[in-house]
């Protein structure tokens, strides 16, 4: 088989991967090589260049066909003189072996499993063994192109694939999204898989080297419907009512009465979060908590107000652990189930899986939606290329279309009617797997295509001929030129893999919690774009926020100080999302311009949140996003020549730090010993004067010597580890 004699490199390598390139042998060394780095920075030309170092047959590992196509096309534009020898190098289908053969895990999956399935127009190689031809043509080279995030059929059949491989087979691994936020066990896999990481290319030196654009993120809030807050109410008052009457029980004094003189510091600082929320809920109940036993608890004086969160981690606590009998445990639960907020063993005081739900796909985001549009158009004007990406279709909502109906949730059809009817001038279309729709005034005559009008409006449903990459490479091009200034999608088909340069707005009203999809999508808005070297990007996230003074007055009135009155926390399960993904985005503080990680960069989000305080912080984050000059400034001031901050912190609760006892104790202790010691050289000294012998004198300073240091490292192996204090 030809090799890789005459292919090579058309360009010149970026500082990072030239840097990565001259390592390459060292990270080859137990044959595997790691490479992380952000989306739209050249992973895939690193790639190819690893497969060329390497010098033998491949296979490439796509998600999806959009991405094994990209593969292709870099190989060809970028590697090969000659382009008709395209065909001959090059193999999408596994059936027609090559030196370098793109395929998607889908394809892998058919191979390892013998299941038969042409998903999205893939190739079903159902009836090839998969070693045997790696060993008929010397393949020696597998590329793993996002190998973390695959369905779980794909999945196992990589792992059994991956395992199943001969020990002089190397494994290169390209990334830009990392399963940071996973559990253990999937982090585990992903390393298993892939290997440890080699190298990570973070966004800032990106940027310094113009490979990315300069970008911000900014938060919109939206409160629910009326009919969404009218849900939460009735749920509200089932936990709160739950409470109460948990309340009432014989079992929680006797309890209280324990704890309240507990002395078992390593029993209670073991579960230090659970006993301060048992505190926090007896208090609620007026029972008197000991001050000694907060200052210990908490380091403070006060025990913090009560609020649902504390009732459901205590009551959790005492179900889950031996603090009361299997019958009184049993007693609690037929209270909770009574009220409806005890599901599946868990306690749901706050809310449940469902209403979460509801809150993260709340209808109240097309208003954020309408808004973030009409100040972008304003800002932009015909420059302006938004993406919105969502999670959901809703094809049957095309009835809806140019009438006064109103929509009840996000999906790509609302998002599209509710910016019709916002501007009737705007360009909009929509991209989905299932639905296209398009201006009337687009030229249909390249594609092969079925349209339908859409009465009331200048647009039209567009039925594509060909697999959905046919349909993504001629509506991307339409959003290119212009003819489409917003276009609405779903992310499982814009999200990844899709690259169009132009993005210079994006807004995720997707619902996505990970850290691994989430950024995938955030990807998209922040490439360079070579026909607009200027280029910034604004990523705009959507939250719903808990309007606690919204609720009914009889609940208000009820729940007493459980209302945090001077409204100095966001309540919203949403949000704290979104915080867990900020941990790994960065970008410039709004205030002094430092790259950081972490959603405190957003200084704009701050107390109070109440109606006026979350219109301010929506209204700052309007007037920031049009300032998009200054983003550019705060990018390049901080990455010139290279040099960047970077912060990326992670904060204990207040709650789970060492307490402040064992600090007031041990200082003390040492004294006293310090003082101890001082003493007993002081009666020897007094003794030497009376001729007593030095041996006495001797052995008296080191039993004393002995027995203080005995005990003071008891006490420090002891409370060497916080868990155990």
């Amino acid at each position: 088989m030809k090799k890789f004699e005459n292919i090579s490199f058309h360009g010149t390598f970026r500082n990072y991967q030239q840097h990565v390139l001259d390592n390459t042998e060292q990270y080859l060394k137990n044959g595997k090589i790691n490479i992380v780095a952000a989306p739209g920075s050249g992973k895939t030309v690193l790639g190819l260049e690893l497969i060329r170092r390497i010098g033998e047959p491949c296979i490439i590992l796509s998600p999806t066909t959009a991405i094994r196509e990209q593969w292709g096309k870099r190989f060809k534009d970028l590697f090969l003189e000659d382009s008709s020898e395209y065909g001959t190098l090059l193999s999408t289908d596994l059936h027609y072996i090559r030196l370098i053969n793109s395929i998607t895990y889908q394809a892998l999956y058919t191979a390892m499993e013998k299941v038969s399935s042409t998903e999205d127009g893939d190739t079903d190689c159902s009836d090839i063994d998969l070693f045997q031809t790696m060993k008929n043509f010397g393949i020696k080279t597998v590329c793993l192109d996002e190998a973390h995030h695959l369905k779980n059929e794909w999945q196992k059949a990589l792992e059994t694939f991956i395992g199943q491989l001969d020990s002089d087979v190397k494994i290169i691994s390209l990334t830009a999204t990392p399963p940071y936020d996973s559990e253990g066990s999937e982090w585990n896999r992903y390393i298993s898989i892939c290997g440890e990481i080699d190298e990570e290319i973070f966004v800032p030196e990106l940027v310094a080297q113009n490979t990315l654009c300069p970008h911000q993120d900014y938060v919109y809030f939206n409160y629910p419907t009326k009919s969404e807050t009218a849900v939460l109410n009735e749920y509200k008052e089932h936990a709160l009512c739950a409470v109460e009457e948990i309340g009432k029980l014989s079992v929680l004094r006797d309890l209280y009465e324990k704890i309240n003189i507990e002395k078992d510091y390593e029993t209670l600082f073991s579960s230090a979060k659970e006993y301060i929320a048992l505190l926090v809920l007896f208090r609620r109940y007026g029972f008197e908590i000991k001050p000694k036993l907060i200052r210990e608890l908490t380091s403070k004086r006060e025990l913090p107000l009560f609020k649902m969160n504390y009732g459901e981690t205590a009551i959790q606590f005492l179900l889950d652990g031996d603090l009361i009998s299997e019958e009184q445990k049993n007693e609690i639960i037929g209270i909770l189930k009574k009220n409806s907020v005890y599901n599946n063993r868990r306690v749901s005081l706050v809310l449940n899986e469902k209403l979460k739900r509801g809150l993260i796909s709340s209808a109240g985001k097309m208003e954020s939606i309408r808004q973030i549009a009409k100040s972008e158009i304003s800002s932009m004007g015909a420059d302006l290329r938004m993406l919105i990406l969502t999670d959901h279709i809703q094809k049957e909502g095309v009835a809806k279309i140019a009438t006064e109906e109103e929509f009840d949730s996000v999906n790509v059809v609302s998002i599209f009617e509710t910016l019709r009817r916002e501007n009737g001038m705007l360009k909009i279309g929509v991209l989905s797997g299932s639905l296209i729709i398009l201006p009337d005034s687009v030229d249909l005559s390249s594609v092969k295509h079925r349209k339908t009008s859409i009465d009331g409006t200048n647009y039209c449903t567009v039925e594509i001929s060909g697999s959905n990459h046919s349909s993504v490479d001629f509506v991307g091009k339409l959003f290119e030129r212009g003819e489409i200034q917003i276009l609405v999608g779903t992310k499982s088909l814009l999200g990844e893999g899709w690259e169009s340069p132009c993005i210079n707005s994006l807004i995720l009203a997707s619902f996505v919690g990970s850290f691994v999809l989430s950024n995938q999508m955030r990807g998209r808005a922040i490439r360079i774009d070579k026909n607009n070297p200027t280029k910034s990007s604004n990523i705009w996230h959507l939250v719903t926020v808990e309007p606690e003074y919204l609720f009914k007055d009889k609940i208000t009135e009820r729940v007493g100080e459980y209302l945090n009155q001077d409204h100095s926390t966001l309540t919203s399960y949403d949000f704290e999302v979104l915080k867990r993904r900020f941990d790994y985005f960065m970008g410039p503080n709004y205030t002094t311009g430092v790259i950081e990680s972490g959603i405190e960069r957003l200084t704009a989000i701050a107390p109070p949140y109440d109606k006026a305080g979350i219109d301010r912080i929506n209204s700052e984050m309007i007037s920031l996003s049009s300032k998009r000059n200054e983003i550019a400034k705060k990018w390049k001031g901080e990455v010139s020549n290279g040099s960047f901050a970077v912060s990326a912190e992670s904060e204990v609760p207040a709650e789970s730090r060492v307490p402040v006892f064992t600090f007031f104790n041990t200082v003390p202790f040492v004294i006293l010993a310090a003082l101890e010691i001082l003493l007993v050289v002081g009666i020897c000294q007094s003794q030497a004067q009376a001729n007593l012998p030095l041996s006495i004198m001797l052995i008296l300073i080191f039993i004393k010597l002995y027995a203080v240091l005995f005990r003071v490292g008891k006490k420090f192996v002891l409370h060497s580890n916080p868990a155990r204090s």
